[in-house]
């Protein structure tokens, strides 16, 4: 190959599978606002409905043995960045409690707490009011005198901004998921490893007014 052939191949090279982000897809990035509110950071509180032993606003699933922790309610505190976002990171979530716990058809009483800084990160452009979140660094400890456990991982979530929910749930294809770890007690129902599934909506408000994510 004659050597300005050569020069030019390895220009284009550098040019087209070498260059920066902004030949490829725009990073992720989001406005968000609370109340006319839209710049510095604004804490939030979250509440699920209030459920029964039968139909729980809030729940731990064994994916193994079907096995659960049911909460008749759920609360999550954090804080969210207001304005444009440099990632897609938007807030996160810095605690997680609940009322009313049991298992094993109401014969064992458990506490679930949160542990940790969760980080809620947006995974794709919102749509119709409806943005699309993981839940990254979940760490939750589940216990009783009979039976403890660690909740651990990565999950997904939704942030509707007409109903002010967000929603926790795991979305399938995601490769997301919470694992058990530590367990003590249990009878073998809930293990190490197992896949445990967190789920619950909660109602979210901020002292600055409702939220919004665009």
């Amino acid at each position: 190959m004659p050597a300005s052939k050569f020069v030019a191949a390895v220009f284009l090279a550098v040019v087209f599978v070498g260059a920066p982000s902004s030949f490829g897809a725009a990073a992720l990035t989001y406005r968000v606002a609370a109340g006319r509110t839209t710049s510095g950071t604004v804490g939030f509180s979250a509440k699920t409905a209030t459920g029964t032993h039968d139909a729980p606003s809030m729940s731990f699933t064994d994916a193994r043995t079907r096995t659960r922790v049911g909460c008749t309610v759920g609360r999550v505190h954090g804080s969210v960045t207001l304005g444009r976002t440099h990632t897609a990171r938007i807030g996160t979530v810095t605690a997680l409690s609940a009322s009313r716990c049991t298992a094993f058809d109401g014969y064992v009483t458990l506490t679930p707490k949160g542990h940790g800084t969760w980080n809620l990160v947006g995974i794709s452009r919102t749509a119709h009011g409806v943005t699309a979140l993981s839940l990254r660094g979940v760490t939750v400890t589940v216990s009783s005198a009979a039976c403890s456990f660690t909740v651990s991982g990565t999950t997904d979530g939704s942030y509707s901004n007409s109903t002010r929910r967000l929603t926790v749930k795991t979305r399938a294809g995601s490769g997301h998921s919470l694992r058990a770890s530590r367990v003590s007690g249990c009878g073998g129902v809930i293990d190490n490893g197992d896949v445990i599934a967190l789920v619950g909506t909660f109602g979210v408000s901020t002292h600055k007014g409702a939220l919004k994510i665009s």
